[in-house]
């Protein structure tokens, strides 16, 4: 059984993937290139596979451009 907090509501699958993947896109946009895999059947789930030669601030700069394309998101879907 899921845990309660990620038990999805009716359309929770369908949303959590709509999040997602407007998030895949916008940290696309900014040139995070890093394998990100579409959510699929995962209900929302995003995968990130680095190369095994990333380096420290190449991560760091992931890490980064993956929180500014979170943010554009929400900020987004707040002012609709």
């Amino acid at each position: 059984m899921p845990a309660p907090d990620r038990e999805p509501g009716p359309h929770g699958g369908e949303l959590n993937a709509a999040i997602s993947d407007a998030v895949t896109d916008v940290a696309l946009e900014l040139g995070l290139s890093a394998n990100i895999v579409r959510a699929g059947a995962s209900q929302g789930v995003m995968r990130i596979a680095t190369p095994l030669t990333v380096t420290d601030a190449e991560i760091d700069l992931g890490v980064e451009l993956l929180g500014e394309a979170v943010g554009r998101v929400v900020a987004s879907d707040r002012s609709h």
